[in-house]
């Protein structure tokens, strides 16, 4: 049985998803289910999760560099 849940996501992010995600025939829903079922079989985060220095540098999405 499928339900339908709610997120918040910066806007601009959920746009550059889509074109990627869209890009490899995958729909938003999809890969969040795909990701999902990832962390169930590898039981976490089936990435790193770290700020890299060229990452931590920029500004945050949405916000204007000073």
């Amino acid at each position: 049985m499928k339900k339908q849940y709610k997120v918040h996501l910066d806007e601009d992010l959920k746009r550059d998803a889509d074109a990627v995600l869209s890009s490899m025939g995958l729909s938003f829903s999809t890969a969040v289910g795909l990701f999902l079922l990832a962390v169930v079989d590898e039981g976490a985060i089936p990435f790193q999760v770290s700020a890299p220095k060229a990452r931590a540098a920029q500004p945050e999405r949405g916000q204007a560099e000073a």
